[in-house]
């Protein structure tokens, strides 16, 4: 197997230096259709693994939501009123909005709306999401 991917990464780097020179013969066409049947399992179990995370799929919701809302800002009371029946807590609000910051769809930022009031999480949305 290892001697295998060498010669892989071997034809690789031919390739990269002359790509209009290189022929591909039938047979190493079906090795290469080969290796990349036995790789898929594999992908989809990586694939699988990520959805796994339930940060992720609580950020996919909420950034569903916010589209849904179409607007620039969205506030953290507003995002767990939408989707009360779907999130247990609201760290699990936090989770998935930290990972959306990660990505840059929003930016979080603390706001006190009255005077003498607890701090509101707001989130700006980055304008490219909402246009999509």
């Amino acid at each position: 197997m290892l001697l295998g991917l060498v010669q892989i990464t071997r034809s690789l780097e031919t390739a990269f230096r002359r790509p209009a020179a290189v022929e591909v013969s039938g047979p190493s066409m079906d090795n290469a259709v080969a290796v990349a049947k036995l790789l898929i399992p594999h992908a989809l179990e990586a694939f699988g693994m990520m959805r796994e995370n339930p940060a992720q799929e609580l950020a996919e919701r909420v950034l569903k939501k916010i589209r849904e809302f179409g607007k620039d800002t969205v506030s953290r009371t507003e995002l767990y009123r939408a989707l009360r029946g779907g999130i247990p807590d609201a760290k699990k609000l936090d989770d998935a909005m930290k990972l959306l910051e990660d990505r840059g769809i929003v930016r979080g930022k603390d706001q006190t709306t009255t005077p003498g009031k607890r701090t509101t999480r707001i989130y700006e949305v980055n304008p490219a999401v909402l246009r999509k």
